[in-house]
């Protein structure tokens, strides 16, 4: 799933407004269904900007959710963290379009 968590430019700070979305999140996450499985946090940047710079400010991304997350009681080691960069945009036509900056999240198994 993609979630639409706004971070402030370049930054890792995740906006006020995305804070809710990552606790229904959290909340979701300690659900009986879902209590063993094992997620996959991918953060994402837009096309602007150097790769390097990209691929670490998306990994900066995705460990900012995960504390979030874990804040709000979920198992760390429920949560692997990946930065994408800029290689896998949603939107590649507009490379530099604020929808390419997003986490996704990624059930890997129960």
């Amino acid at each position: 799933m993609d979630l639409a968590i706004q971070f402030d430019v370049n930054s890792d700070h995740v906006q006020a407004a995305s804070v809710k979305l990552l606790n229904n999140l959290a909340e979701a996450l300690q659900a009986p269904e879902l209590r063993q499985a094992r997620f996959l946090v991918e953060g994402h940047t837009d096309g602007s900007g150097q790769a390097a710079y990209n691929k670490r400010l998306s990994a900066q991304r995705a460990m900012q959710v995960k504390r979030i997350l874990v804040q709000n009681h979920v198992d760390p080691s429920r949560i692997v963290t990946d930065g994408k960069g800029s290689s896998e945009l949603l939107n590649p036509a507009i490379p530099t379009a604020p929808e390419n900056r997003r986490v996704r999240v990624v059930m890997l198994g129960l």
